[in-house]
């Protein structure tokens, strides 16, 4: 069931409050780093293979554990000792798993990556050396790199979403003013590792500065394109940017117009990878909201606690606050600050509490106009509680994005990108019983 939304909704931003502030450097603070936690578990549930042990010596780099359904590993960010294995608060499961402790000694001895020259490297050998590093998607989804590249189909262009269209988050922004050389030199990395013909970099129009960046730059990177998009939201939905900015369609992976895409950080990992043997071993993490006394943008190594990160900047303006590690737009509050950073994480938002109570639907249709996948939010809350699942399925909620844009227009608060994606996990549990009832 198609229907048509106008796909234009802006939302007021925060960027300014962290923007142009000081980048605060945490890595070689000892009471916020003296530890880091890396969790037993993938964001799907699955449990990790360990590659240490309690009492074993580390190094930045060393791998310390791995997913075994997709090949990704993950790396210390620090040197030192595996102390224990302590249960911590994950966010993506929601409770409290099995993390290991790594005791920092604060030298920071590292473990390099194989080196590789691109020059002389083939399309197949800088996947695989993609796949090595560890590179996941860090736009939040952190889906495996090297799976995109992989395809068998034709592609023209990369592109490289840079939109960063949470209202709170510049954790992509800044991260490519300070490393602009590494993004336009993934984006050579990433087009050799496609076969692709060009490199757009997409962001919004009001990007002045960055935009000038880039400009100086081009006359040595010919193959790259720059398109500016609307301040709309959401923007960086991968779907939409590509009918935005590419003027094309597809019905389930970019691949099969010829695209594929990568977030901007992304893109400045695996040239930082291959070029510098860098893992992901820290990131820039924007830290924002109205419940925060000094907003900012942080760099620290992965697996250290947030709660200690807050309380480093200036920690809470109030008693009591909404957490969200993402943002507030697609991100679930979680229910502690007690908890690691993970690659995926670009930006941790605190904002003020509200008690609303959702009323009933008044039957404005303002979900369906706004929404940029063009379903029926409502419809599906309302067949998901009469536990309809043919009316689910022709209403089709798994093409929805999770953008959050229903729940944010609706006058009556009813939260309904929860319901959307509840919907989704009720199909998929029916579907599930009824192939093992056959």
């Amino acid at each position: 069931m198609i229907v048509r939304s106008k796909q234009r909704l802006h939302i007021d931003g925060k960027k300014k409050l962290t923007q142009e502030g000081e980048l605060i450097d945490l890595t070689y603070d000892k009471k916020i780093v003296s530890e880091v936690y890396f969790p037993m578990f993938a964001n799907n549930g699955k449990e990790l293979e360990v590659k240490v042990k309690v009492g074993n010596n580390v190094k930045v780099g060393d791998m310390l554990t791995c997913r075994s359904d997709f090949y990704v590993p993950y790396f210390s960010s620090v040197s030192g000792r595996v102390k224990e294995i302590k249960e911590l608060y994950f966010p993506a499961l929601n409770k409290k798993v099995n993390h290991l402790v790594i005791e920092n000694d604060f030298k920071y001895s590292k473990r390099d990556l194989p080196k590789i020259d691109i020059d002389k490297a083939s399309r197949e050998e800088i996947i695989e050396a993609i796949k090595q590093a560890g590179i996941v998607g860090l736009g939040g989804a952190g889906f495996p790199t090297y799976f995109k590249y992989s395809c068998n189909e034709k592609i023209d262009t990369v592109l490289i979403n840079a939109v960063e269209c949470e209202p709170y988050l510049t954790t992509d922004h800044v991260t490519m003013k300070n490393n602009l050389e590494l993004l336009l030199k993934g984006c050579l990395i990433l087009k050799k590792a496609a076969d692709a013909n060009k490199v757009v970099i997409a962001f919004k129009r009001n990007k002045k500065d960055l935009k000038a960046m880039i400009n100086e730059r081009l006359v040595d990177y010919p193959f790259i394109e720059i398109k500016e998009v609307r301040d709309a939201y959401p923007m960086g939905w991968e779907k939409l940017l590509i009918q935005k900015a590419l003027k094309l369609d597809y019905e389930k992976l970019p691949s099969e117009v010829g695209v594929i895409v990568n977030n901007s950080n992304t893109c400045i990992s695996v040239a930082d990878a291959l070029l510098n043997q860098n893992m992901i071993t820290k990131r820039i993490t924007t830290f924002s909201g109205n419940a925060l006394k000094k907003p900012s943008n942080v760099l620290v190594p992965m697996g250290t606690l947030v709660n200690k990160i807050i309380k480093k900047i200036g920690s809470y303006s109030e008693k009591e606050v909404c957490l969200l590690p993402g943002g507030p737009m697609t991100s679930s509050a979680v229910r502690s600050d007690e908890f690691a950073l993970t690659p995926t994480m670009g930006g941790i938002v605190a904002m003020k509490k509200l008690n609303i109570e959702s009323e009933p639907c008044l039957k404005c249709g303002a979900c369906i106009e706004n929404c940029p996948a063009n379903i029926q939010p409502i419809e599906i809350k309302e067949a998901l509680d009469r536990r309809e699942v043919d009316t689910l399925m022709k209403l089709e909620p798994n093409r929805c994005c999770e953008c959050g844009v229903c729940s944010f227009v609706c006058p009556s608060k009813i939260e309904l990108t929860e319901a959307v994606k509840k919907a989704k996990l009720y199909l998929s549990v029916t579907k599930n019983k009824q192939g093992g009832n056959k």
